[in-house]
């Protein structure tokens, strides 16, 4: 069997495969018209290379591509225009099709094709000048669709564009295998013409008819690369064919040719692809959402990070990101029970776009989904995993192209990431609400205890009022304890407060030591007053970390101002020194004094709520830096108490990843 038959025979079975994809949709039946054409072209040219009278299917082949241009230029405004009727068509393609029947003349001509004495049929006079009106015909085909296409957008544009790659591609093919068989006397690489029509052929075909839309540069690096498979697993079938006849009979080493040519194909095309992958479409919007993940943000905040970089990636003024909660996917004014039968769907297919609604095979759910895009402008859903925990949406980019399979495919990638992502910061930040809300919980008895001591002083007090309330020096004193007391339980009640409620931590990247120096500026007062000289070393470099700037100034403040107030009582030189060095990955900033330093008995409990180092104070300072830094993935330790010297605070704060 020549690679002609078979060619044509592979392009007669997808003709008659071709509509049944979706019976309602035109082009279906159109592309499949065009493939059986070809089918035609490719069987005449078996029969004029194999058959006794070969002379007459040589003419019966140029009368077949004399209509060629024509006919795709009608299926053309087929697809463009579909409103359009035949007589419109047939008007505009008139000029192809009287230079058709000019070539179907000269075709039909005894001049076209000749018969030599050796029995080899050469081109005759007529058969140049027929070779090159076609060529300038697919020249014109090939201007005129560029020109029509001005006023064309969206998947119309795109699906022209494909079918006019793949249509005067197959006839570029054609025209070059009939130059080689006529005039330079053949050889066996033209019997690779008809296989990489074929392989043209249907993978525009694939790409018109599949839901997997694909767009002319990812049409051209997918047949290129389905070529360069074809290359190399003949080139292997070859060798293997030279080198088993040399032990095995010639049937038995074809065989063995054969099954490591497909077991070749089968391996090395996985790996082609992902080379192609990784090459023609490097997945930077994966690496950006990975180093969003990384910055363990807030999930508001992630979530709107993550949508601007969906927005930028598929230049789109909107997007939605639907998450799963109590059976429902909520987002961006948007909430659908996930039972409903169209959400089953995506959850089933994974995605959908208007064009994968109109190219597959009507179900029930899809008018329900149709609905859901048209209402919202969204071009795409993409579930990203089959459990449907999350759903992503895109509206309609501004150059009004759709999204095809390669970017889809990309885009669940995406999905995958930020549903794990949102998913670890939605459950980091209920854990540590509920953290909290346990410390103040546990913290009950310690909270009445604290409460209970100023009432007893303000209820002993109000006791004795009535007795002592002309005496001028008590009721001063009632006043200004009153005052004092109920101070001191509005002070530890806003300090709890702060411990309990959930904090956003948005972290960015700044330099550390410049946002010391700012807190150096608010300290330098209060030591000054106390006679505290502040001390720097600054030699972190680079000094940028990946932290909220307004929460470790808290931080900073509350360590210095408590440094100074435990240095109150050092009657020599009193200093506070602040230090940066890094640590691998992190930041190390040190905060030291020369004051009494921490007691030993304090020291495993300093980072515990109601563990005070000072007489006046609630033990929650210290509980509250922990929090704020734990946050921000930052963790804040004491040095262990040694004799005569003070304390020390380290703080490890992380450094942006280098991408950043």
């Amino acid at each position: 069997m020549s690679t002609a038959l078979m060619s044509s025979c592979v392009l007669l079975m997808a003709a008659l495969l071709a509509p049944w994809f979706n019976l309602r949709r035109k082009l279906n039946f159109y592309f499949a018209v065009s493939m059986a054409y070809v089918a035609m072209w490719l069987l005449a040219l078996h029969l004029a290379l194999c058959a006794d009278q070969g002379i007459g299917w040589w003419r019966v082949l140029g009368l077949l591509g004399a209509f060629a241009t024509g006919f795709f230029l009608v299926i053309f405004r087929v697809i463009a225009d579909p409103l359009a009727g035949w007589l419109q068509w047939v008007r505009y393609g008139a000029a192809y099709i009287v230079a058709g029947l000019v070539l179907a003349i000269v075709a039909l001509g005894t001049d076209f094709v000749q018969m030599e004495r050796s029995g080899w049929v050469d081109g005759g006079g007529w058969f140049a000048f027929y070779w090159w009106v076609k060529i300038g015909l697919l020249l014109a085909l090939f201007g005129q669709v560029i020109w029509g296409l001005r006023g064309v957008h969206g998947v119309v544009r795109l699906e022209v564009q494909i079918f006019l790659l793949g249509g005067i591609g197959a006839m570029f093919l054609g025209n070059l295998l009939l130059a080689a068989q006529l005039w330079w006397g053949g050889g066996e690489w033209v019997a690779i013409v008809p296989l990489l029509m074929m392989l043209l052929v249907l993978i525009t075909g694939w790409t018109l008819i599949s839901h997997r839309l694909m767009d002319g540069r990812q049409l051209v690096g997918s047949a290129l690369g389905r070529m360069l498979l074809l290359a190399v697993v003949m080139i292997v079938v070859w060798a293997t064919k030279e080198m088993a006849s040399v032990v095995l009979g010639e049937s038995s080493a074809f065989l063995v040719a054969v099954g490591v040519g497909l077991w070749f194909a089968a391996e090395f095309w996985p790996w082609l692809g992902l080379w192609i992958q990784q090459h023609a479409y490097p997945d930077k919007i994966g690496r950006a959402a990975q180093n969003i993940a990384k910055q363990e943000l807030h999930p508001e905040a992630m979530e709107d990070a993550y949508i601007n970089l969906l927005q930028r990636w598929a230049n789109c003024p909107s997007a939605v990101v639907l998450m799963r909660s109590h059976q429902r996917l909520v987002g961006a004014g948007i909430d659908i029970p996930v039972e409903t039968p169209e959400m089953q769907l995506l959850q089933k297919l994974g995605w959908v776009t208007p064009e994968r609604l109109e190219r597959e095979s009507e179900r029930p759910e899809f008018p329900a989904l149709r609905k859901l895009m048209h209402d919202h402008n969204l071009a795409v859903l993409v579930s990203s995993s089959p459990a449907l925990a999350m759903v992503l949406g895109l509206a309609v980019s501004r150059s009004l192209k759709p999204y095809t399979f390669p970017q889809i495919r990309e885009l669940r990638h995406l999905a995958g990431i930020m549903e794990s992502a949102l998913s670890r910061a939605h459950y980091l930040m209920k854990t540590q609400h509920s953290d909290r809300l346990a410390t103040v919980g546990l913290l009950g008895a310690s909270i009445a205890h604290e409460i209970r001591n100023p009432l007893v002083t303000i209820k002993t007090f109000v006791q004795l009022l009535p007795k002592h309330y002309h005496e001028a020096v008590f009721r001063d004193k009632f006043f200004n304890l009153i005052g004092d007391e109920v101070s001191r339980i509005d002070r530890m009640t806003e300090q709890l407060l702060d411990l309990a409620a959930p904090r956003i931590i948005t972290p960015r990247v700044i330099e550390i030591n410049l946002l010391l120096s700012e807190c150096l500026a608010l300290i330098r007062a209060k030591a000054d007053d106390k006679g505290v000289i502040l001390q720097t070393n600054f030699t972190a470099q680079p000094n940028l970390i990946l932290a909220d700037a307004n929460a470790v100034k808290q931080v900073v403040l509350n360590l210095g101002f408590n440094a100074i107030q435990a240095m109150e009582q050092v009657k020599s030189e009193r200093w506070l020194k602040f230090t940066t060095r890094n640590d691998a990955d992190m930041i190390e900033l040190t905060i030291e004094d020369n004051g009494p330093g921490l007691a030993p008995e304090v020291w495993g409990r300093l980072f515990q709520p109601f563990h005070s180092t000072k007489s006046s104070g609630f033990g929650l300072g210290l509980a509250i830096c922990k929090d704020i830094l734990s946050g921000m993935n930052a963790t804040i330790r004491a040095d262990q108490p040694k004799e005569g010297c003070g304390a020390t605070f380290r703080i490890q704060l992380p450094c942006p990843p280098p991408s950043s």
